[in-house]
């Protein structure tokens, strides 16, 4: 092919893409960060934007880097830019009902405020609809005491709509956060190998070592490979939430779905 009708080709390929309409799932990669917002390449004519409070963590740390793949739907199209607004999360104080049964059915996380506990759960609040949610969809592990969530303003998933005059809605947290660590695993594990030194944190302490969450994955730093010393429990040395630097000594596949690979680590 001459390069005259490589450029008519890719000029015709280029005029047949269809721009995602408002409500459309789309996949982009991140092709810039700035301070208000982040901009995705959707493969289509117009460029996607994401307001930055949509990929911040609670801790205020942006969580996509230039690269990620990234999954997102069309909120609305700015008329002056003709950009495709995007969003992952349904935020801010003004949601309808429409909205929220619009997350439903896109699977898109929202943003709620937890006002107080009930029999069995929390409730929150999303704009101005009442959602329910169970203890046991609260968090990844145990969750004692539900009043300890009362007053943060958190993401969840919602497992149940069921529409009305007063729509009965029910959340999940811990669904969003297992898919965000599933995702984070996955990233980690592309670059994971032995004699990786990675950051972790600490999430179990037991007689025999320590438990590290090293990015959506968990290993284990027994208690031999705590330090050079005698250390006669881990606990000398290691508390749960304390940010530590591991090193990793082996990775074996296990063969089990729900524990697909032990990681041995050492501090």
């Amino acid at each position: 092919m001459t390069a005259p009708n490589e450029f008519e080709a890719l000029l015709s390929e280029y005029g047949r893409r269809r721009d995602p309409r408002v409500g459309d799932r789309v996949s982009g990669t991140v092709v810039s960060i700035g301070a208000e917002h982040v901009f995705v390449d959707v493969g289509a004519k117009a460029e996607g934007v994401l307001d930055i409070d949509q990929v911040t963590d609670a801790e205020g740390r942006v969580a996509v880097a230039v690269g990620d793949p990234i999954e997102a739907t069309v909120a609305r199209r700015d008329d002056r830019t003709g950009q495709l607004m995007l969003r992952v999360r349904l935020t801010g104080g003004r949601q309808s009902y429409e909205d929220i049964e619009q997350a439903y059915a896109d699977g898109l996380p929202v943003e709620g405020l937890v006002t107080g506990t009930n029999k069995g759960g929390v409730e929150v609040r999303i704009g101005a609809a009442r959602a329910f949610c169970p203890i046991s969809q609260l968090d990844l592990g145990f969750v004692e005491h539900a009043e300890d969530y009362v007053g943060q303003r958190l993401a969840f998933l919602i497992a149940k709509y069921e529409g009305g005059a007063r729509p009965n809605i029910v959340l999940s947290r811990r669904a969003l956060l297992e898919h965000e660590q599933r995702a984070q695993a996955e990233k980690t594990l592309e670059t994971l190998e032995v004699g990786s030194v990675v950051s972790g944190t600490v999430t179990s302490v037991r007689d025999y070592g320590a438990f590290v969450d090293i990015g959506g994955i968990e290993g284990m730093v027994h208690v031999s490979e705590l330090g050079f010393g005698h250390v006669a429990h881990p606990s000398e040395v290691l508390s749960v939430g304390q940010r530590v630097e591991v090193a990793v000594l082996r990775i074996e596949e296990t063969g089990d779905p729900k524990r697909p690979r032990k990681i041995a680590l050492s501090v």
